[in-house]
């Protein structure tokens, strides 16, 4: 800011009165200290300015399994339209589905001082965050609950969602309804079985542990999969 001052002819104070765009300044003495910003390449210093008055970064960490999956990429563009709303930006990291990544995310968005985080959890673990949270960092999980801590969550009805799935199929006549989904011990796809073995039973459709197939999904394991659960003497019409 010095810098911008001398090459204005003016005193830092003017040139802080211009970049935060404060009133009794003077036409002329705006455009002059504008035109060194501009030259200089002057980018203030947000998280300085916020910690010097007490206040918020302006920032939401979000972080995800894969910002390239489609769901995500819904759930990132929607944080964004609501924070935007707010006067928020949104910082976003993909965990890859793997632990020590998703701590590495979370902590080093802690440490730039953003004013929440959004965690869909890649693990079990989440103890490292009560330190955060006490310090008064607020936490929400989405689309799964934390391992082993006490905080907000956001889930999708996972469960009825499948048993309406199951149960418009069998209004379309289908008695052998295959299910894939991904890892049992995803949280997700374990209620997602627990839809499906629902769906079975309310629409006396008998529950068929060869027309299930869970594990971690791949073009090849997916293709494989279906190209099995639709060919043989008794494959699956749905």
């Amino acid at each position: 800011m010095s810098d911008v001052a001398r090459l204005a002819g003016v005193s830092i104070k003017t040139v802080s009165r211009v970049v935060n765009d404060e009133p009794a300044v003077h036409p002329d003495t705006a455009e002059r200290v504008m035109a060194a910003i501009e030259q200089l390449g002057f980018r203030r210093n947000l998280g300085a300015r916020n910690l010097r008055r007490g206040s918020t970064t302006g920032t939401i960490g979000l972080i995800v399994e894969d910002v390239g999956n489609p769901f995500y990429s819904e759930l990132n563009r929607a944080v964004e339209r609501i924070a935007t709303s707010f006067g928020r930006q949104v910082l976003t990291g993909s965990s890859e589905e793997n632990s020590d990544r998703e701590r590495e995310l979370v902590l080093e968005f802690c440490s730039r001082r953003v004013d929440g985080i959004l965690v869909v959890p890649a693990g079990m673990q989440h103890g490292y965050l009560v330190p955060e949270m006490r310090a008064g960092t607020p936490v929400v999980f989405l689309d799964r609950p934390a391992g082993d801590i006490m905080a907000d969550t956001v889930l999708v009805d996972n469960i009825g969602g499948t048993v309406e799935a199951v149960a418009h199929l069998a209004k379309h006549g289908h008695r052998r309804i295959a299910f894939l989904a991904d890892s049992p011990d995803i949280f997700t796809a374990g209620e997602r079985l627990r839809g499906f073995r629902e769906g079975c039973l309310r629409n006396g459709i008998p529950f068929d542990d060869g027309l299930v197939v869970m594990r971690t999904p791949t073009a090849e394991s997916v293709g494989d999969a279906v190209k099995r659960l639709l060919t043989g003497a008794n494959p699956a019409t749905a």
